[in-house]
């Protein structure tokens, strides 16, 4: 196996044991979108999870995720306890010829 190969898999693993504060601590934060997508990828693997994120990950994922002419709206919608629901919206760019038509 190669050593990225070896690399990117350590730092799977560890996404699902660790906080994505000890993650970053070991990894840094530069590669958070790794962390990210290997807690969605292996969500079964990891306890309690029907994978849901907290409102800062949230944020935190939404801002290192490439951009490629789209953006996200968000609305923070109070519902009684601490956390609330975030409703997301994504806009994307009115271009015919990148939508196939």
């Amino acid at each position: 196996m190669g050593k990225v190969k070896s690399w990117v898999m350590d730092m799977e693993e560890n996404a699902i044991d660790m906080t994505v504060e000890e993650w970053t601590d070991k990894h840094g934060e530069s590669l958070i979108e790794v962390y990210y997508e290997a807690r969605r990828k292996y969500a079964d693997l990891i306890e309690g999870a029907s994978y849901e994120l907290n409102k800062d990950e949230l944020f935190e994922w939404l801002n290192t995720c490439p951009s490629n002419d789209w953006h996200w709206v968000g609305e923070h919608i109070p519902t009684g306890d601490e956390d609330g629901q975030i409703k997301i919206m994504f806009v994307l760019p009115n271009n015919k010829e990148r939508q196939g038509r």
